[in-house]
């Protein structure tokens, strides 16, 4: 006779767990695709736009590591919260954010969050920290400022002095792999501002 340790089974039931959630989730999308395509079919060619991701992603020709599909899958995480304090960002979202405030400020991320639940703490339509994603005006799900400042994927425990930074080339060339890169120095200290005084400052 067969016997199983206690560890054997917990694998065995995982499993049993994870092909039951499949199938689950599998069934839910089978039954939702008519409502869905029904939906978009509504908008000018969103339901063909449909086809094709399924399609692209079927045939492994859409990169899933696309910002623009991962800025998507945010919106759509957003909105499937009870709350917004709910939301979680991937790491590569919160690099994009970070990166666009770091250069453009937060104005690009007052911009690009959109209108999201102005002026309902001061309606008193929802109280302060508990806000429904569903009534909120989104462009996209944009971390707060605060998300992104506790945000640290590079270490900086050392302090950085003038001279070349050996630590950053080394970070570049893990996501460079075989690619070459061009480095140059344009002597240009970068600010806000379109005028004399708050532009750019040419060395």
């Amino acid at each position: 006779m067969l016997e199983l340790t206690e560890a054997q089974l917990t694998c065995v039931t995982e499993d049993c767990m994870s092909n039951e959630e499949n199938n689950d989730t599998e069934s839910k999308l089978r039954s939702l695709i008519p409502t869905v395509a029904k939906e978009l079919s509504q908008m000018e060619g969103h339901e063909k736009n449909l086809l094709n991701f399924f399609e692209l992603v079927a045939n492994k020709q859409f990169p899933l590591d696309n910002i623009a599909y991962l800025l998507w899958i945010d919106v759509v995480k957003w909105y499937s919260n009870s709350s917004t304090t709910q939301m979680r960002y991937g790491k590569t979202s919160k690099m994009f954010w970070k990166i666009g405030w770091r250069i453009f400020g937060k104005r690009f991320l007052n911009y690009m969050g959109g209108f999201k639940h102005h002026g309902e703490t001061v309606l008193k339509m929802d109280s302060k920290g508990k806000f429904e994603p569903t009534s909120s005006e989104i462009n996209f799900a944009v971390p707060d400022v605060h998300v992104l400042k506790d945000f640290k994927p590079y270490d900086h425990s050392q302090e950085s002095t003038p001279g070349i930074f050996r630590d950053t080339f080394n970070q570049m060339s893990k996501f460079l792999e075989n690619k070459s890169a061009c480095i140059t120095f344009d002597g240009k200290k970068i600010k806000q501002g379109l005028t004399e005084d708050s532009g750019d400052v040419n060395l």
